[in-house]
């Protein structure tokens, strides 16, 4: 049986697993997925994990953690489609001044974005 991340070959299925996420990591998730023409949660989380594993794969290979991050740095790169995606189907959030409104309750207050009062 070969692996390689990403890429199934030989008899090897997908098996569902639990990831656990707080009410706000979910919303977000929620509106990733939307917003990226992701194919619902689970696709979005393979999607976007999938280049952590490879990196974690290639760091574990070649011994050396930056040999990981390098790897890590060009399989992001693959998801720019999504994120270009994100961008453009969440234009209509965003104010005249190309500041962004989201409507999701409870959004994490590390990313800094508080509400806009008029």
């Amino acid at each position: 049986m070969v692996y390689l991340m990403g890429k199934a070959y030989g008899n090897i299925s997908q098996k569902p697993i639990t990831v656990k996420l707080n009410r706000d990591q979910i919303a977000v998730l929620d509106r990733v997925a939307e917003l990226g023409e992701f194919n619902g949660r689970s696709h979005a989380i393979r999607e976007l994990l999938l280049p952590a594993l490879d990196a974690g794969a290639e760091a574990m290979k070649t011994g050396k953690g930056y040999q990981g991050l390098l790897t890590y740095a060009v399989l992001l790169k693959k998801l720019i489609h999504h994120f270009d995606t994100i961008a453009k189907n969440s234009k209509h959030l965003r104010l005249p001044d190309d500041q962004t409104q989201f409507d999701i309750e409870g959004l994490p207050k590390e990313l800094g974005i508080e509400p806009l009062t008029a």
